[in-house]
């Protein structure tokens, strides 16, 4: 299995440190304000209220909401900078993200046992969401049987003029075939600056009159019809193909495949 990126896993307790002192200032500021507005002559703030909406609640309510808006910023911020999110394509973070409103407080414990969750399942996901990306573009997204990928790859429909088309979720599904790629490629995706992702390049290349571009292990060329054609040299098929042979190989059935979740871990501890 090539190398997926490293998580650093002492960003954990980073997170959870800055979690604690925002929480706390926070709570310690509520305090001051409603303290403030008992102390003050009557109606001092009322031309303020409508600005700042807690005034009108009562304080241990709204301590929990922003408390929970905070937690809610610490699971994504947990997944993006753990890099566990570099494995999964914007199908599977978008399942990811949908959780995070219900997700439990984000305590040490409870972001360690989701990170360890994560650990033991991300190459799994990363294989299954390569799987999933590469049937939707070699037109096999309605088979359940092992397939190969073909040298050239046709996406359709995926530029207006000389922009990405917005309706066509093109860009987002090429990042992600760019992130496959940087990773067979043994490069982590999350340490790519702006100006070398792949989307970006053939963005503003085909706004300034450029249609063929040039990457790792793969060409891309861009036709008057919207279509971006993508040739895959051998040593990245040979990579993509395998992975996909070793997933239909080695997973497990469709019941038991398990996916990155905030919820699933803490509902039986």
């Amino acid at each position: 299995m090539n190398t997926l990126p490293t998580p650093p896993i002492d960003e954990i307790t980073r997170i959870v440190e800055q979690r604690n002192k925002a929480k706390s200032l926070i709570e310690q500021g509520l305090d001051l304000i409603f303290d403030a507005i008992e102390v003050a002559p009557e109606y001092s703030f009322r031309e303020l209220s409508s600005d700042i909406y807690w005034y009108a609640g009562d304080r241990d309510k709204n301590k929990c909401k922003l408390a929970k808006s905070l937690d809610r910023q610490c699971w994504l911020s947990l997944i993006k900078r753990t890099k566990l999110a570099a494995v999964l394509n914007t199908k599977q973070a978008d399942k990811f993200y949908a959780e995070v409103d219900n997700a439990p407080e984000f305590t040490r414990d409870s972001a360690m046992a989701t990170f360890m969750d994560w650990f033991a399942k991300r190459e799994q996901n990363f294989k299954e969401g390569l799987v999933d990306l590469f049937k939707s573009l070699s037109g096999n997204y309605k088979s359940h049987d092992a397939f190969k990928v073909k040298k050239r790859i046709i996406m359709s429909g995926i530029f207006s003029g000389k922009s990405w088309s917005y309706y066509s979720s093109g860009q987002e599904r090429f990042k992600d075939f760019c992130n496959y790629a940087f990773i067979l490629n043994g490069v982590d995706p999350t340490s790519v600056s702006s100006d070398k992702q792949p989307d970006l390049i053939v963005g503003q290349g085909l706004f300034l009159g450029k249609d063929e571009f040039i990457f790792d292990g793969y060409r891309v060329v861009v036709f008057l019809n919207g279509n971006m054609h993508i040739w895959l040299e051998e040593k990245l098929l040979n990579k993509i193909n395998q992975c996909i042979s070793d997933y239909y190989g080695k997973r497990p059935p469709s019941s038991e495949v398990q996916h990155y979740s905030i919820l699933s871990r803490h509902q039986i501890l």
